[in-house]
């Protein structure tokens, strides 16, 4: 058989030969077409590694930032050039973590994170295994920022987290991540499930609290409550410990609202309609 040897070139570069066996005349119609695949064959290829080297870029900016392990500075200059990112202005940690459950479809949830962050004008972000998505936040008005979360979350059809750290200078971003894992804690209690460092106040205090601490206390104050009891007593404290308002939240009487309270104090020995101690079961609740 006859074999009819192709040059190939790339960018004006001898690359390779490709041989093609076969008669002259009837193979030669297939030469063009060989030489166009192996081209786009090769330009994917090249196309690929590029982005998995921005890709790979990313994840370390933000992996040393986090940590605030700069272990190579000249390294992490080059890359925060390469990627456009200002070094002057403050930033903010985003996180967005998925239902751990499985039920999302990852490469569906993936692209509308990515086009939530090209809405957003971030650049800088990369994915943790198994759920978990990091992102730099320009600083930005808040409610603008909120809104845009909300209808996203709103919109995905996923069940996401999605913590906002406070505001700082990028080689303090450990900082901001860290005030994220706190707001994190708590987004699973908020309406939508997005939590701003920004509106915490008593969430600080309560997120320091270890576990053996906390089973502890809620040991001493609400462990022997019903979770009907415990439902009673969040919209009470919702009701600013209004008897009335809480009677009329829960659709029952005030004197029926009244009997219960004091079921509670019997079993608990913590009397919701004292202040102190109103404050003590307010607490084991926010736990």
């Amino acid at each position: 058989m006859t074999l009819i040897n192709m040059p190939l070139y790339y960018h004006g570069s001898f690359l390779a030969v490709i041989g093609i066996t076969g008669e002259p005349d009837q193979v030669r119609q297939y030469v063009h077409l060989a030489d166009r695949i192996t081209h786009l064959l090769i330009r994917e290829k090249e196309l690929n590694r590029l982005s998995r080297s921005l890709e790979d870029k990313k994840h370390f900016v933000i992996d040393a930032l986090i940590r605030n392990e700069i272990a190579d500075p000249d390294y992490l200059d080059t890359c925060l050039s390469d990627l456009q990112v200002n070094p002057g202005t403050k930033k903010r940690l985003l996180i967005i973590q998925s239902s751990p459950d499985g039920h999302n479809n990852s490469s569906s949830l993936e692209q509308k994170i990515i086009g939530l962050f090209g809405t957003l004008g971030i650049t800088l972000y990369t994915f943790y295994y198994p759920n978990e998505y990091l992102a730099v936040l320009e600083n930005s008005g808040k409610a603008a920022l909120y809104q845009i979360l909300a209808d996203f979350t709103a919109n995905c059809g996923a069940l996401l987290s999605i913590a906002v750290g406070k505001k700082c200078q990028l080689f303090q971003l450990s900082l901001s991540y860290q005030s994220a894992l706190t707001a994190l804690k708590y987004c699973r209690s908020s309406e939508n499930g997005i939590a701003f460092f920004d509106d915490m106040t008593l969430e600080i205090l309560l997120s320091s609290i270890s576990e053996q601490e906390k089973n502890a206390y809620l040991q001493k104050t609400i462990s022997a409550l019903s979770d009907e009891e415990k439902n009673l007593l969040q919209t009470y404290f919702e009701a600013n410990m209004s008897l009335l308002g809480t009677s009329q939240k829960l659709f029952l009487h005030k004197n029926t609202v009244q009997y219960k309270l004091n079921h509670i104090y019997q079993k608990c020995r913590l009397n919701p309609r004292v202040f102190k101690d109103a404050v003590l079961l307010y607490l084991a609740l926010q736990l």
